[in-house]
């Protein structure tokens, strides 16, 4: 049994994912497209995401796929968010 390290990427896409080029779809939450795998659930950031509106439709999350909500406190400890704009309020 060979690693795949010892494989040049040419090698690795021929033997681990033959279908490589046939360029699957990236979007993992919609069952929709042809994607390698789907995941049922999204975890948005509140932090990042606050002004954005109608993210699901703009993304194009499928409705059965259930979306999780983060509080954004990591993004406002580590300052990548403005904190005045993002107040309890907005949270």
């Amino acid at each position: 049994m060979s690693m795949f390290y010892s494989l040049d990427d040419d090698g690795i896409a021929k033997k681990y994912q033959p279908d490589f080029k046939q360029k699957k779809s990236l979007r993992i939450y919609n069952r929709k497209y042809d994607a390698y795998f789907y995941n049922p659930y999204i975890l948005i950031s509140a932090g990042t995401q606050y002004q954005k509106t109608n993210f699901r439709e703009k993304l194009d999350i499928g409705d059965e796929c259930k979306i999780f909500v983060d509080s954004g406190g990591y993004q406002l400890a580590m300052g990548t968010v403005n904190a005045e704009k993002y107040t309890d309020q907005v949270a």
